[in-house]
Formats: C-alpha cells, structure tokens, sequence
C-alpha cells in the first residue's frame, strides 16, 4: 500500500511543476508571430 501512496505523490508533485508550455494548441505558422 505504502509504494501506491508514494506513487501518487509524486505524481501530484510532477503535475503541479511540470506545465504544458504555453503555445500548445496553437498551430504552427511558418515566418513568425502573424
């Protein structure tokens, strides 16, 4: 049980810290920001 729980915190921690970056979702255009 104890190895499950660990698991589950570490997980929680990873997910707050790891973020999607913040152009995810937005299509690629080529040349730039237009």
């Amino acid at each position: 049980m104890t190895p499950y729980i660990t698991t589950l915190l570490v997980m929680a921690v990873a997910s707050q810290r790891l973020r999607m970056p913040a152009a995810d979702g937005i299509p690629y255009r080529r040349g730039g920001l237009r």
